[in-house]
């Protein structure tokens, strides 16, 4: 079994926050922080001890850079510690963080997956792949968004930041 936090919705992105007044930041990452908090009420996340995250970023359209679009993880991440899901952000506590950016314009958003150790001692692995469900829709390949005949998704490369 692994955790899986489902977030609707685009995020905003390194040019939607650098560069602006502190003051303008901070309300940003307050509001950001919030709303993925109620995501992670909602999903029933457990609290771990340390965790590898696997980010699935479905874009509407290539508007934005990857690294861009990588760049709420941060809000993420903070929200986890803020709910008391994990510790800290540190590198005890995250192991792993891997990017997938996918075009999918009927269901923008963001699916986190968190293997590892939760508190209670018990193991957060996973053996294969799960079935992945983004909003109303499943994604039933690795890398495959299901989206209508219309548009096809397109599937950017991964970028893997993993350290020991």
């Amino acid at each position: 079994m692994i955790q899986q936090l489902n977030i609707d919705g685009v995020r905003p992105g390194a040019n939607d926050c650098l560069w602006k007044h502190w003051r303008v930041f901070d309300k940003i990452k307050a509001d950001q922080q919030r709303d993925i908090a109620y995501y992670i009420r909602k999903c029933q996340l457990k609290p771990m001890r340390w965790t590898r995250l696997e980010f699935f970023w479905f874009e509407p359209n290539r508007h934005r850079d990857i690294d861009n679009v990588m760049f709420a993880q941060k809000f993420v991440l903070d929200a986890l510690v803020q709910t008391g899901i994990l510790e800290d952000d540190g590198w005890e506590q995250v192991k792993k963080i891997t990017h997938h950016v996918i075009q999918d314009p009927e269901y923008p958003g963001v699916t986190v997956y968190l293997s590892g150790k939760l508190k209670g001692g018990e193991e957060v692995m996973a053996t294969k792949k799960p079935v992945k469900k983004v909003a109303k829709k499943a994604v039933k390949k690795p890398f495959k968004a299901s989206v209508s005949k219309k548009s096809k998704p397109v599937v950017e490369e991964a970028v893997v930041v993993d350290h020991y």
